[in-house]
Order: C-alpha cells, then structure tokens, then sequence
C-alpha cells in the first residue's frame, strides 16, 4: 500500500494543546500501529499508559489532517537510533515529508509541536 506524501508545514512552527485526563483512551488505541500498541502495554504505570496513548494518538490526527488520509496511515517510527527499541520520540518514516515534531506533556496536558524540518524543534511543558 503507497502512503501519501504529508504536505510540509510553513516556516513556523505550530503549537497543539491536548488535554489528556479528558482523552478517550480506548479510541485512542484504534489509531495506533502496533509497535505503539505493544509499548503501551508494556507501562507498568496505566497513567503513564493513557499520556503516551492519547498524545500519539492526537500527533497521528494532527498529521493526518494535513495528508488527508487515516491516522492510522500516518508513517510514524519512534525506533532509538541507537539501540533499535521502540522508545525514542517520534518522527515521520521516508518517503512521507519531513516535518520537525516535538512532543512534551505534564500533569495531564501535553503539547504537540510541528516545524519545518530544516530547523530541529524543541518543546517543553511544565505543569507544577
């Protein structure tokens, strides 16, 4: 199956807030791939399990709102670059267009940030 290409974010970076304690986990899941699924599992802390559900989950639409297909078709690959375990932060798989995602949450929110990929983007969230 060929994905379509995501178009390229303009030269700004843009900001999404999610409120995570008002997600809707077990549709969060049905968008996921199942390396996501599998990682989800494996939390030991299902609050934890929820934050990383509902913020891929709402990264995945976000993208897919630009490409225009399904969220669960959005290429995404959180494999460390350095020893091949699905943690790392998330990033579109060629030949999908690049764009810079920053991801961050705390205390039930989370922040959603995408760039132009030439610029490397980082977002933080602090929530006392």
């Amino acid at each position: 199956m060929t994905r379509p290409p995501l178009p390229q974010v303009a030269d700004v970076v843009e900001v999404y807030p999610l409120n995570v304690w008002a997600a809707d986990v077990e549709q969060a899941l049905t968008v996921l791939d199942e390396a996501e699924r599998l990682r989800f599992a494996r939390y030991r802390d299902r609050w934890k399990a929820h934050e990383f559900a509902a913020t891929r989950a709402f990264l995945r639409r976000l993208l897919s709102d630009r490409a225009g297909g399904s969220p669960r078709d959005v290429p995404l690959d959180s494999i460390c670059r350095r020893c091949g375990r699905h943690y790392g932060p998330p990033r579109l798989v060629p030949p999908a267009d690049p764009v810079a995602i920053s991801v961050t949450h705390s205390n039930g929110w989370a922040l959603v940030a995408l760039g132009p990929p030439a610029a490397p983007i980082g977002i933080a969230l602090e929530h006392p």
